[in-house]
Formats: C-alpha cells, structure tokens, sequence
C-alpha cells in the first residue's frame, strides 16, 4: 500500500509538471537542435532564419519569433528593411494515449508524427487505442525563413519590412529566457 501511494505521488508530481511546461523564450537554440532560433549567413545581407517552439508555443509566436531575428540581424548589419524571399511553417503533431488503460494493450504510449497535417514518420506502439483510452495530440511549430536585407527606403511590396519598426511592434511580445 505504502508503495502504491508513493507511486501515485511521483505520477502526480510528474503530470503536474509536465503541464507547466511554459512557451519557448526567445533566445539562441542550443546545438543540439533544441527549441529557440539559429540563423545562417549565407552571404552579406541574405541570411536564413529558423525558430523551433515547444509544445506551449503558439504558431504566431514561432512566426513573429523569426520575423523579430530577422528585423535584429538586418539592423545590426546596418541594413534597413528586409524582404522575405521564402518563408514555411512545419508542424510535428505528437498523439498519445491517455487515459485508464482499460482496453489498451502493448508497450504504452504511441506516437505519430505529422507535418502539415499529413503522417511524416513515427509509428503508433501498442496494439490499439480503443473507445477506453483517450488520444490527445500535442502540437510544436517550427518557423523558417529566407531574408535579404537592404538599405534606402522600403520597397511598397507586401513581403518587405522597415527593420526598425518590426523591431519595436514585437518588442513586448518577446519572452526573455528565463535565468
């Protein structure tokens, strides 16, 4: 019994913990390809820029995350607007079986990826989800980009941006990492 409960406790604990899971702050990903932005310098003014969020980041905060580097690298190259030359946003949906388990057999969990709503990779592990499990899909975003940065007055296109100004318009929705 003793056991039991402190099996329940760590359960618990670990559930609760994994649901305050907060969104990406904006900062440099590490190395390892973990979640926040990398750019590359393809050459003088032309960069490619990505964002990869975790599963509380919003699709809009992946998308103004990579605008928002764009508009710094330009302005601390000493450019003046960018133009995004492409642009893409993937998706990587993760499904899991929740729930009692009563009806559900196998190794536990599965998970089944997909990118733009379509299977991608992975594979479900266990026999079967049955009406006595729940299936819950968890959602991350990744966003990338291809810019050239320019100097002189902004072009009237739609996919041209005034550096400076993307700057300050995003500049309150920008999460610090956190110490």
């Amino acid at each position: 019994m003793m056991r039991t409960s402190i099996r329940s406790a760590v359960v618990c604990v670990i559930a609760g913990l994994a649901g305050c899971v907060s969104p990406t702050p904006y900062a440099p990903a590490q190395e390892d390809g973990g979640y926040g932005y990398s750019d590359f310098r393809i050459e003088p003014g032309k960069y490619r820029i990505v964002f990869r969020g975790n599963t509380s980041t919003s699709r809009e905060r992946v998308e103004n995350y990579v605008c928002y580097r764009a508009a710094e690298l330009a302005v601390l190259d000493g450019f003046d607007y960018f133009v995004v030359v492409d642009a893409d946003v993937e998706v990587l949906s993760e499904f899991r079986s929740v729930g009692t388990g009563v009806g559900v057999s196998g190794f536990g969990p599965g998970y089944a990826y997909s990118r733009r709503g379509g299977f991608y990779s992975g594979a479900f592990y266990g026999s079967a989800f049955t009406a006595s499990a729940r299936t819950q899909e968890r959602r991350r975003y990744w966003a990338a980009a291809r810019i050239e940065a320019r100097n002189g007055e902004k072009p009237d296109l739609p996919n041209a941006y005034d550096a400076r100004a993307v700057l300050e318009a995003l500049r309150d929705d920008v999460l610090p990492p956190r110490p």
